[in-house]
């Protein structure tokens, strides 16, 4: 090749080189954009990292698409401002933590950080025979065991029959540190019939149950149980979250203990009012008659009337009731709902008025029931129930009104029953309020409030740890919430409700009760009408968890004498619900005597069978419950 071609060649490389060069320098300056700001502004936002400095993301973060067996992970203290959904419709709210609901139980949220409830573990049953000698067994204790509450029971048995059953209830709390027993030993009581005991002692992590019955000549000894276990949640760590103020709050000079309102509304129809017994019955020709009671503490609105009556050949006309507002025990003003059904719908027995809304009312105060008939005649009238000695219900009285003015019937009560049911004002839910130990609305205590907030404003909220901004503590003592609202004190108010331990005079180190007292309740049902099944119920606060009873049931002239059969036991909202009553003493009108105390929803219920010859005696119900959470 010549060198003239040679050189040509190059030249001709030389020119495609230049213009491809060329060519990548203008494709870069025209693709290239300008900063949108003065560096360092409008810096790209840096990536999630494996780095030891925190990270902040503004939008959300979804994980694990791909399905891996790992989400995520936390460790350490964790605040989460607003609802937590796990799984499908088990959302809690701000300021709820998760709990455990117990084997095959889903989890379920509970207010605050820490103790005051319970979890449910375990349930253990068994009927442990023994030929000819006294049983005995040890129950294996799930670990993490605090409370222990159930029956113990021991009878014999010979040849398809069996001897009185000796049975009593139990209740046992376990030192978590060593697992001794607070209370050592239980010993039952002996009905009729039966003697000897059943006894059960911690041993190690079982429980060792034991029986003095023993079969004998052929026959077989029985040891019985039923028993549930519970675990106590308790808290630690430290937790500030913030929340939404219901109230003004000022917390920033002194902290203040508040609660969170649950949303809650009582079920409809649950809240009963009654006096149920009778004597006689009350004509009512052309006159006004009337009851007065009160509400409780649970009930602001009303949803139907229940009297009894008895109806006389076939009386036409119109049956009006009106319910009043009271002054000085009698009714005042228009009536605040009025219903009207004609005489000819109504039964012989307990008849039903149904209000078209329900009725708005106060808690805690007396109101009056008026009845009347307007076409009273000859052999063709209505009668109102009531009862004419012993004054039975507290709440209220017979009134009457003979055309010149109300007046009051003393020592006499007519029948009713009265439905009603709680509401919760729904624009509070999951608000802050200070914390008053003497309003059962207001005992669920979550945490003190440090800053200061108006009503809406956010509210930052210590819900563990220690809490500073105190004067005056004494180092080393209990405080609890008091009665004046938003204030603690070392003695507990009306509910024993503890809010921690003083570690200095300014610091106050956060710690919730286990089992706190929150108040009692008590009902009664007496019937001389030759039927013997009794029905008392008693409403539980909202935030109870256990209730300790004492049923007495009896018989006797205005409730004074007769044999008693007395029962006391333990209950549980969740688990161990009911329990048997059990007949005591050794008079024959006890030979038939049985019964069963149950907790639903809000309600604990008893009903007790206890005959009675009317003609002399009246068979009687007492009901005493004490409330914990």
């Amino acid at each position: 090749m010549s060198k003239t071609t040679i050189f040509n060649l190059i030249k001709i490389l030389y020119t495609l080189v230049t213009i491809l060069v060329l060519s990548l320098i203008a494709g870069f300056v025209f693709s290239w954009t300008s900063p949108s700001a003065i560096p360092p502004n409008d810096n790209v936002d840096a990536p999630l990292n494996t780095g030891s400095s925190g990270q902040t993301k503004e939008g959300g973060l979804i994980l694990n698409t791909g399905g891996a067996n790992n989400g995520l992970t936390v460790k350490g203290t964790s605040t989460f401002m607003g609802p937590i959904s796990i799984g499908v419709n088990n959302t809690g709210t701000a300021g709820q933590v998760l709990q455990s609901g117990g084997p095959g139980n889903p989890p379920e949220w509970a207010n605050g950080v820490g103790g005051g409830s319970w979890s449910f573990i375990e349930q253990k049953m068994g009927d442990i025979p023994c030929f000819e000698c006294s049983p005995s067994t040890s129950v294996a204790i799930p670990a993490g065991t605090k409370y222990i509450i159930g029956y113990l029971g021991a009878y014999t048995s010979e040849g398809g029959y069996n001897s009185n059953r000796l049975q009593g209830p139990i209740t046992m709390v376990i030192n978590s540190k060593d697992s001794t027993v607070v209370k050592e030993s239980f010993d039952s009581s002996s009905p009729p019939g039966a003697t000897g005991s059943v006894q059960a002692v911690v041993n190690g992590s079982n429980l060792d149950l034991t029986t003095s019955i023993s079969g004998t000549g052929g026959s077989t000894g029985h040891l019985t149980y039923e028993l549930y276990f519970y675990k106590d949640n308790g808290g630690s760590g430290n937790s500030v979250v913030t929340l939404t103020a219901g109230e003004t709050i000022n917390g920033a000079t002194t902290p203040v203990p508040v609660y969170i309102q649950q949303t809650n509304t009582i079920t409809p129809d649950e809240m009963k009012i009654s006096q149920e017994e009778w004597s006689t019955s009350q004509r009512f020709y052309t006159y006004q008659f009337g009851q007065s009671f009160t509400t409780g503490t649970y009930t602001n609105r009303l949803t139907k009337i229940y009297i009894n009556l008895s109806i006389n050949g076939s009386p036409s006309g119109n049956f009006n009731m009106g319910i009043y507002e009271a002054s000085g025990g009698l009714p005042t003003g228009s009536p605040l709902v009025a219903e009207t059904v004609t005489a000819a719908s109504l039964i012989n027995g307990w008849n039903e008025f149904q209000f078209t809304t329900p009725l708005v009312v106060s808690p805690s105060t007396q109101y009056v029931i008026v009845f009347d008939h307007t076409n009273d005649n000859g052999s063709n009238y209505i009668r109102w129930s009531y009862h004419q000695t012993e004054n039975p219900y507290g709440g209220g009285t017979f009134l009457h009104d003979f055309g010149s003015g109300w007046g009051i019937e003393g020592g006499h009560d007519f029948t009713f029953q009265v439905y009603g049911y709680y509401v919760f004002d729904p624009a509070n839910d999951g608000k802050i309020f200070k914390s008053e130990a003497d309003d059962v609305y207001k005992l669920n205590y979550i945490g003190f409030a440090t800053t200061d907030a108006m009503l809406g404003d956010n509210v930052e909220v210590q819900t563990s740890g220690i809490v500073d901004g105190f004067t005056g503590l004494t180092i080393g003592e209990k405080y609890y919430i008091q009665n004046t609202i938003g204030t603690i004190g070392t003695t507990a108010g009306d509910a024993e409700i503890l809010v921690g331990f003083a570690v200095s005079n300014t610091q106050l180190y956060i710690q919730k009760g286990s089992y706190e007292y929150i108040s009692s309740a008590s009902c009664n049902h007496s019937r001389s009408d030759n039927q013997y099944d009794m029905t008392c119920s008693v409403v539980a606060p909202l935030s109870a968890k256990n209730a300790v009873f004492k049923s007495r049931g009896h018989y006797g002239t205005n409730g004074g004498q007769g044999m008693d059969s007395v029962t006391n036991g333990t209950l549980v909202k969740r688990g161990a619900t009911s329990m048997y009553l059990s007949p005591a003493g050794n008079d024959v009108f006890f030979a038939n005597t049985h019964g069963d105390i149950s907790w639903s929803g809000d309600t604990i219920t008893a009903n007790l069978y206890i005959y009675s010859n009317h003609s002399y005696n009246a068979s009687i119900l007492d009901l005493k419950v004490y409330f914990y959470k």
